[in-house]
Order: structure tokens, then sequence, then C-alpha cells
């Protein structure tokens, strides 16, 4: 017999014997209930988030409601707005004093829209100048758009980028 053979005789009788003489063993409290035993060292946390978390996350970075409207896009909502934009801004929060200023800096109307918007995305909370946020501001305005109301919810529902 060799010595490799007789190594591998030990090996089978050996965990034979542990199985015959093994005891269940209690999971503590306070340990990690990953079958840890008397004497061994819980095992890490794990490094990684579970999978349902990492499902999550995904979703948020793939729903445009959930990011914060782009220069762009905001550029685009000025372009649907109708002549009615100053009751569209009194709607989000801005003051008389602020659409003076835009006024003032700003001679096209384009322009005006488009900077009030700028500046309702500046003043909003971080995570809360998205295109719900802005189309849910701008709900109740009895002469929004029709195209202004339909560009936010493509936006919402990542149909336009």
């Amino acid at each position: 017999m060799s010595l490799e053979d007789r190594h591998e005789e030990e090996d089978r009788s050996d965990s034979g014997l542990a199985k015959k003489h093994s005891k269940p063993v209690k999971k503590s409290s306070h340990s990690s209930g990953q079958g840890s035993r008397p004497g061994e060292l819980p095992s890490p946390l794990p490094l990684e988030r579970p999978s349902s978390d990492r499902k999550l996350d995904r979703n948020n970075e793939t729903r445009s409601a959930g990011q914060a409207l782009s220069d762009n896009q905001l550029r685009d909502v000025a372009r649907t707005l109708g002549p009615k934009w100053e009751q569209a801004a009194f709607r989000l929060g801005l003051k008389t004093k602020d659409l003076n200023k835009i006024k003032a800096e700003q001679k096209d109307e384009f322009m005006q829209k488009r900077k009030m918007l700028l500046l309702w995305k500046c003043q909003r909370p971080p995570g809360e100048a998205t295109a719900q946020d802005l189309l849910r501001g701008l709900e109740d305005l009895k002469d929004l758009p029709v195209e202004t109301r339909q560009l936010l919810n493509e936006m919402i529902h990542g149909s336009v980028k």
C-alpha cells in the first residue's frame, strides 16, 4: 500500500468517526446564523447587498421620474409652455420679484421661460426637481398646454430623454 493510499484510508476512517461521534451544535443568539460552532469566529458579514436591494437600485436608475431634469429637458419644457407661463411660475413657488428679475435680464420670452424653470430647479431640494415634481407642481394649472403635460409624462415614463 502506498503512502497516498494510506492517507486516503485514514481520511475516510476519520470522517466516519466524526460522523458517528458528532453532536448537533446549537446556534447561539450572538452567532451569525451560518452554522457557527463553539470556538469558531462568526462568519463575516456579506460584502454585497442582497439581490433584492440591487434590483431596487437598478429600477431607480432607469426611472426618469426619479432623476433631476437636465437643462436640456427644461429647455424642451420651456418650448411647450404657453403665454401663461407666469402663472406656472407662481404655481411652482416662484415670487413676483423672481419674475421681475428674470424679465429684466432676459427680453426673449422663451429665455424667460427657460430661466424660470432653471430657477425652480435650483430652489428645489436635492432629488426633488424631477419631471414628476414639475408635473405635480403644474397639475392644477387650468391653462397648462397639452404639449407640456404630454412631454412631462413622456419624461416620467422614459419615452423621452
